[in-house]
């Protein structure tokens, strides 16, 4: 551990500190902060950079299991069924000519 730094204490006793973390992850020092701050739950903190969980209260019904999903995999459609405006090629395409 490194000298004045404040430690952080997770649900499973470890003792972890914003550089310990930004190194284990690998990922910057301020997302490190970011999910000190946020949880000490040690599957959050030390998650893999680019998941998106959701919150703990945001569980598949089916599989009663949190819903992970890839940033690269963003959802495309609104909730009535429609393609969000960006994802739609003629959108894409005006864009391109302006």
């Amino acid at each position: 551990m490194r000298k004045g730094l404040r430690k952080y204490t997770l649900d499973d006793g470890q003792v972890v500190d914003v550089k310990d973390v930004a190194a284990l992850v690998p990922c910057s020092i301020s997302l490190a902060l970011a999910r000190l701050n946020t949880s000490s739950d040690p599957g959050y903190i030390f998650m893999s950079k680019g998941l998106l969980m959701g919150h703990q209260y945001c569980i598949d019904q089916k599989t009663n299991k949190n819903v992970v999903q890839l940033k690269s995999e963003k959802i495309k459609y609104y909730k009535t069924g429609d393609l969000k405006h960006f994802f739609d090629p003629m959108f894409q395409l005006a864009m391109k000519v302006i």
